[in-house]
């Protein structure tokens, strides 16, 4: 298995705008791509940056779409980091 981790900054005041986003829009369409198998989003404790960590069953699909993150200009957060990684244990 594989993980796409990808880190957000949250623009200051817009966290219920994100939250929205969050739940209308990326997580459907993540737990929509081919080879999902689960997904974690996560927000720091202050608020200022957040977190998604999305399982998929090959290399392959998780790179896949790692290539489809963006957040436009506009968007209640800017993408800092994405990043595909092998999935050595789980717990």
């Amino acid at each position: 298995m594989y993980a796409m981790v990808v880190e957000v900054d949250i623009k200051h005041g817009r966290n219920d705008e994100a939250q929205e986003g969050l739940n209308s829009s990326v997580i459907p369409e993540t737990a929509a791509s081919e080879g999902f198998v689960k997904g974690y989003w996560l927000e720091s404790a202050d608020g200022s940056s957040g977190m998604g960590v999305a399982i998929y069953d090959s290399e392959e699909a998780a790179k896949n779409a790692s290539t489809t993150v963006q957040a436009p200009e506009e968007a209640p957060v800017s993408v800092r980091r994405v990043e595909v990684c092998r999935v050595l244990g789980e717990a």
